[in-house]
């Protein structure tokens, strides 16, 4: 059968969409005629004086129909004139009026196509009732769902459960059938990802993300990301250091991105990856987000670094003891303090993520805070995001409110745990003007000392405020 995926605006611009470059990979292994269509950049890329609409603060109210009606339709013409059976859409939720545009016109002029939804608009069940016209929606991981129904298309079976497989029409939006596995793909079932087919010279950096692992071994509390992404899965060193050695010889890309929640859930995984990749003498650069633990030690980062790790971005939210034990961290301020710098030392830069109003956090948890800032200034490169806590549904802040102090069950930023938003909001911007302050040190010592700086999208953007 003829394919083709399709990524939905607004997605990121920096390199090309991981799912789709693994969803590729499965389904070429498949022996299908598979085509690929970022019309997230091409539009970005086609809309430049709207350019912002891309930040992540804008796709919330993402909407290029009112402005560029008459643009998106030449690219579905586009897409349209591959003639292929089946059409992939990943979108988000931001995407939803884009994609049942996209929907409408295509059945519109070719009503025997058929359309899967996937992408992380599959997360959210009040989603579904929004997504209009009839269409197949692949819910988590798509790898082993979307074989499912290519499978019943190409034999002619029926499309009903099987196999481990759950399939059922939304009871909000009957036109929408969901397929979804019991059980997500191991590693040794993922396949390396296809990046030749997506147009590399359009991406805003030259790098590509890639993947070490699927999931977390840690529940914070304020995630919603780990339960939706359980179980924590780890692919094997050699095939991630081999699609590395691949993508080098393959294209003139040698920077990647590890999109991963996490770079180190398997310590035994990264020293022997970190082992392929120095005995292969690829020398490429790589960077990830990690959590705080013990077996972080000088000795494997300094492996790292010789690995080719450049960055390494770090959960901390909090230096209080009392609020890294509320949110589940599974280590204390002085073991993160000591991460922190055995990771600066080998020359590793290092990015920390910070939040601010976690439920319980009193006066005293702030100026823990404020005190490691200051002690570790010459050792942390970027504030990556300092962040309000907000409470999300299926969180263990949402599902056990009670635990945390919380009086009632809500979402969002205004919770009643004692304090007002008011007040959470004044500690926020106590701890930015400390990042500021920390960040107002002359060029000559700014190798050594932290940059914590307010700015734009070059490199001086250190502080990426939200």
């Amino acid at each position: 059968m003829r394919i083709l995926l399709v990524q939905l605006p607004p997605w990121t611009v920096f390199s090309p969409p991981i799912g789709l470059a693994y969803l590729l990979g499965a389904l070429k292994q498949e022996g299908h005629e598979i085509s690929v269509y970022d019309l997230n950049i091409l539009l970005y890329r086609g809309c430049q004086e709207r350019a912002a609409l891309w930040d992540d603060k804008n796709k919330v109210r993402f909407n290029l129909l009112e402005t560029d009606k008459a643009l998106i339709d030449t690219h579905i013409s586009k897409f349209l004139s591959f003639q292929p059976d089946i059409i992939g859409f990943s979108a988000t939720a931001a995407s939803l009026e884009i994609l049942n545009y996209c929907i409408h016109e295509v059945k519109s002029q070719n009503p025997i196509i058929k359309i899967i939804i996937g992408g992380s608009i599959s997360s959210d069940k009040q989603d579904w009732s929004k997504i209009q016209g009839a269409a197949y929606l692949t819910i988590n991981e798509a790898e082993r769902s979307i074989r499912f129904i290519l499978d019943a298309f190409s034999s002619g079976k029926d499309l009903i459960p099987r196999d481990g497989v759950n399939v059922f029409a939304d009871k909000s939006n009957p036109s929408l059938i969901c397929v979804e596995p019991e059980s997500k793909p191991m590693p040794s079932d993922i396949v390396s990802p296809v990046f030749n087919l997506f147009p590399l010279d359009l991406y805003t950096s030259e790098s590509i993300s890639i993947s070490f692992s699927r999931g977390c071994v840690r529940r914070c509390t304020f995630c919603e990301d780990s339960p939706y992404l359980s179980p924590f899965r780890t692919r094997n060193p050699d095939v991630a250091a081999g699609e590395i050695e691949d993508i080098m010889k393959s294209t003139r890309i040698r920077i990647f991105q590890v999109n991963d929640l996490l770079i180190n859930g398997s310590i035994p995984f990264l020293d022997k990856f970190c082992d392929r990749i120095i005995a292969k003498r690829l020398h490429p650069f790589w960077s990830g987000q990690a959590i705080i633990r013990k077996e972080m030690t000088a000795d494997l980062l300094k492996k790292m670094r010789i690995a080719g790790c450049t960055f390494l971005i770090y959960g901390i939210e909090s230096f209080s003891e009392k609020i890294r034990l509320r949110m589940r961290k599974g280590s204390g301020s002085k073991i993160a303090e000591k991460v922190l710098m055995d990771t600066k030392r080998v020359g590793i830069r290092v990015g920390i993520n910070l939040m601010v109003g976690f439920p319980g956090e009193k006066e005293g948890d702030i100026e823990d805070t404020i005190r490691s800032l200051r002690k570790l200034v010459m050792y942390i490169d970027q504030v990556n995001s300092l962040n309000l806590c907000n409470i999300r549904e299926h969180t263990l802040l949402y599902d056990e409110y009670k635990k945390y102090g919380l009086k009632s069950k809500v979402m969002g930023l205004d919770f009643d745990d004692g304090t007002t938003l008011k007040e959470r909001i004044g500690r926020l911007k106590r701890v930015y003007k400390v990042c500021r302050e920390l960040g107002s040190t002359s060029s000559e010592g700014r190798s050594r000392r932290s940059s914590c700086k307010s700015g734009s999208q070059s490199q001086k953007a250190l502080l990426h405020y939200r």
